[in-house]
């Protein structure tokens, strides 16, 4: 996000650093928190790990961290950096049970845990950290966790459903649009049936205050996510709009504001999965359409003429749609149809 604003205010450089500084914490946290035969990220850096090899290549940083930490330079330099904590912290201390700080707790080598959470999922997944190939595992354990009921607070439901929706490629948004609807005591379904006209600061009623912004993830999750309206470009100049209907017979139909003006769309599938959308894009704004095949040979329609669609990802796109209404639509290829 910083490397997008420092782009957008024209500080290439500092997009540069802050772009280089993101890719190296991915990096990092695949490396030493994804759990491969779990299909998992792990809460902390996961057992076993490569952690030996980051140690050799940190050995600085580790010594500096752990000299702010644990406050006995001299130690560290006649002992072994989890000795020295443990000597400072409490003499005595098993050298296997000393935790002093993140940083030196990975130059030591210790407190690896194979135990995976949902944040532990979910933060990933909306970060970008998780590649494709590791999503559909990372979005089935969600599912997991989240049905019957949501689990953590409704604070962290906005990374969790914009995640999904992030990734909603693997599953066209089924996942995302199950817990956004469940009606447990843990949902904003929970929040309508006790009478709630605004979004409470917590799922229950007693708690908090009953007008909270942070609770109303579903919001933006439905225009930017069910219904697929993003932004490509500062203001609105270009647009997305790929909606994540689910797996069956769905219709949403919603108004996204933008400065530029409102953009109508209604989005219908069928129980075939043949996705129809039209839309009503206001002046001075182009679009880009994308479709979902689900793995069929399916044409775009665009204004009733069959186009030569791009295809990406599962998706097929028709680009460059202007002002006024459109419909979009994924239909069955014909035999000897051409474009």
């Amino acid at each position: 996000m910083l490397a997008v604003l420092a782009d957008a205010t024209g500080r290439s450089v500092d997009a540069a650093h802050f772009r280089g500084q993101a890719d190296n914490t991915a990096a990092a946290i695949n490396a030493l928190m994804y759990d491969e035969t779990a299909g998992l990220y792990c809460d902390g850096v996961c057992k076993p790990d490569p952690v030996a090899k980051w140690k050799d290549n940190h050995t600085q940083l580790c010594q500096a961290q752990l000299t702010k930490d644990c406050g006995e330079r001299s130690a560290l330099l006649s002992a072994g950096p989890c000795e020295a904590c443990a000597a400072h912290h409490k003499p005595g201390l098993d050298a296997a049970k000393c935790t002093p700080g993140t940083i030196s707790m990975l130059c030591a080598g210790l407190n690896r845990t194979n135990h995976h959470s949902i944040h532990s999922a979910h933060y990933p997944l909306w970060l970008g950290v998780v590649p494709p190939e590791r999503a559909e595992k990372v979005v089935a354990f969600l599912a997991q966790r989240n049905t019957p009921f949501l689990r953590g607070s409704v604070y962290t439901t906005f990374m969790l459903l914009h995640g999904l929706y992030e990734h909603g490629a693997s599953d066209n948004g089924v996942v995302a649009l199950k817990v956004m609807t469940q009606c447990s005591n843990q949902s904003w379904c929970n929040m309508l049936r006790l009478n709630a006209t605004t979004t409470w600061e917590t799922w229950s009623p007693t708690d908090g205050t009953h007008s909270h912004p942070w609770s109303g993830a579903p919001a933006s999750a439905i225009s930017g996510g069910l219904i697929g309206v993003r932004a490509l470009a500062p203001t609105h100049e270009r647009v997305l709009i790929s909606p994540q209907l689910g797996d069956g017979a769905f219709t949403a139909h919603a108004t996204v504001p933008t400065i530029r003006g409102g953009i109508e769309v209604r989005a219908t599938q069928s129980a075939s999965r043949q996705m129809t959308v039209e839309f009503d894009a206001p002046a001075n704004l182009l679009a880009r359409v994308c479709l979902p095949t689900f793995g069929a040979d399916l044409t775009l329609i665009v204004d009733d003429e069959h186009v030569r669609a791009s295809s990406e990802g599962g998706y097929l796109c028709a680009d460059g749609l202007g002002s006024g209404r459109h419909t979009v639509a994924a239909r069955k290829a014909l035999a000897g149809a051409s474009v």
